[in-house]
Order: C-alpha cells, then structure tokens, then sequence
C-alpha cells in the first residue's frame, strides 16, 4: 500500500502536493498508515518506509497550518534518522528530516533551534554528495540566520548555494534568497510609508530592480513548468518588489498601480492553491499593506483576518506578530504596535 502511495500518488516526486495542490489530499491518504497518533505509523511497513510516511505527514500537517500536530511525527523522524547506522546508511535523509525540522522550528517561532537543526542538514547533506541536497539545505541555513538576523552568514550560505551546480536557485531556493535581498528594501519602504525620509534609498531600489529583473526573464520562460508553491513565491516576491519601489519613490501611474494589483493577487490565488499555510499567510500580510497603499481598507482588514485565524490555528507565532506589527502599522495604533513589541 506504502509503495502505491508513494509511486501512484505521489509519483515519487511529491507531484501531487507540489503541482497539483492536492495537499490536503495528500494528508488523507498517509492518515490511512497511522494507527491513532500521528506518531503511531503502523508496523506492517518497513523500517525506511515508517520514517518516510513520518515525515511524509509531519510535512503535510506543517503544510496546511497543523503546526502543533506536525511536532510529533517530525521528532520521531529526525530521531530515527539520527541514528548513527541511518545516517551513514543515507545522510541525504537525514539532511532532508533536519531541514524539515529547522522549517518547523522557524514557524513555531523558535529562531536559534531552527537555526542549530539547519547547520547539522548543511553538513549531513555535504556528506551525502547530493548537489542538490547541498543548494537546498544551504538555502534552508540562510532563511533561518536572516530571521535570526545574522544577515551576512545568510547572505554567505546563500552564495555558497548559488555556486554548487550549474543552474542558478529557482523557486522556494530563489524566493528566500529574494527575502534577504528584499530585506533593507522593505525597511525603507515602511520608514517611507511612515512619513520619514530614509537613507539607503539608492541601494533599497537597486535590490528592487535586481528582483524584479529576475522575475520578469524568469516568468516569461520556465516558471510556468515549476511546482504551483514556486511560481506563487515568486510571484509574491516580484509584488513586493515592485511594491517597494513604488512607496520609495514615492511616483505611481494608473498602469503601475493596476499591474501590481494583478500581480499580488495572482500570487494570492496561487498560494491558495498550492495549499500551504505558512506562506498564504505571508502572501496575505503582502497583501494587506498593498491593499492599504491601494486605498482598499476593506480587503486590506480581510486579508489580516484570514492571516490572524491561520496563525492562530497553527500557531506560527512569527505570523502572529507579523499581522498585528502591520496592522498597528496601517492603522497608526501605537497601543497595538506596544502589544506587537511586546510578542517580539
């Protein structure tokens, strides 16, 4: 049954999660390998198929903002996959598991465990050989040390990633790295926002152009072959872009208005395809502040109450601060910007 799932299903590839939104269905078919807890995988599989179905529905919970049920089956996998014959058996798995697990950490807010789980994937998957395993868990490493604000460790580990193999990052890969480079581009924009005049402007718009160039090559080639998540973060990523240079220069036309409108919500309904919680709320907050920029009050409240209900459900508790830090922001609340602070 294990191997019909996973070759059937999935196709191997995570096909049905990854390009057909089917996330939720996903999760349906592995409960049907539990025996009560999520960590209750049934016996009649084998040992390398029990931790493949763990992780398999720690990844799923996590995906669709089950975030407290996701902690059990993960801790069993990375257990497991720790164990001194599993990792010299396959140091890929247990790479794979570790990075899942600095993901998990990340959302539950705990910035140095995420932190600690992604430096031991880095070096498990050098171990393996796998290029890919590399790229990917260094991308990994450096979103976990850029919310920790550790930027030019971030920053190192993404560039290490960009010169392992031939291909430059695509996807979630490029998406994150877009997060550190977007990132002083962001600040200046909410201090522009806010009424203040910032410096760095100069260096803020050249990131914006720098994404916003790579997005525009990529969207008209390959992005439509990729995972349904991929293109939405990418998508997302070229409407914050493109956000950001607007309030910076404070100069927006009718067309540039309308074209970024467009944009935010195509990524939102791909997002909402894709099924992962975690990053719809993401695409909402992203949402909620072009919305206000856009006059829209209404959809601007909308899109942070879809993102509160799924950050409280999960909970993600960077999320949580995230809505109400934009929220006291847009409403020019200093009351709930003390109660946002206080989270932090």
């Amino acid at each position: 049954a294990s191997d019909a799932y996973r070759k059937r299903i999935t196709q191997e590839a995570d096909y049905s999660s990854k390009h057909l939104g089917a996330i939720h269905q996903d999760l349906s078919a592995v409960a049907c390998f539990f025996e009560g807890s999520w960590s209750a995988v049934t016996k009649r599989l084998s040992e390398d198929d029990q931790v493949w179905m763990l992780n398999e529905a720690a990844y799923a919970l996590r995906a669709v903002g089950r975030i407290a049920e996701s902690i059990e089956p993960m801790q069993v996998v990375v257990r497991r996959a720790n164990q001194r014959k599993q990792r010299r058996k396959n140091p890929g798995a247990a790479a794979q598991a570790l990075s899942n697990l600095s993901e998990l950490e990340l959302n539950l807010g705990n910035v140095d465990s995420a932190i600690r789980a992604a430096r031991e994937a880095v070096s498990l998957a050098d171990q393996s050989g796998d290029d890919e395993e590399r790229r990917s868990k260094r991308t990994t490493l450096g979103d976990a040390l850029q919310h920790g604000d550790l930027i030019d460790e971030a920053r190192q580990n993404f560039e290490e990633a960009e010169s392992i193999g031939s291909r430059p990052l695509q996807g979630v890969m490029a998406a994150q790295l877009f997060d550190l480079s977007l990132r002083g581009a962001e600040r200046v924009a909410w201090n522009t926002f806010m009424g203040s005049d910032p410096t760095e402007k100069e260096a803020a718009l050249e990131a914006c152009n720098a994404v916003s160039d790579w997005c525009d090559e990529n969207e008209a080639g390959n992005l439509e072959t990729q995972p349904i998540l991929d293109r939405a973060l990418i998508q997302l990523s070229h409407a914050r872009a493109m956000f950001y240079r607007l309030v910076i220069t404070e100069s927006r036309t009718r067309g540039q208005v309308a074209t970024l409108q467009a944009l935010a919500r195509e990524s939102l309904v791909a997002l909402r395809r894709a099924g992962y919680a975690d990053e719809l709320a993401r695409g909402l907050i992203t949402n909620a502040w072009i919305s206000d920029f856009m006059g829209d009050r209404e959809y601007r409240e909308n899109c942070l109450d879809e993102a509160l209900e799924l950050a409280e459900r999960g909970p993600m508790p960077l999320a949580l601060v995230d809505v109400d830090l934009h929220r006291s922001r847009l409403v020019r609340d200093p009351v709930l910007l003390r109660i946002a602070g206080d989270k932090i």
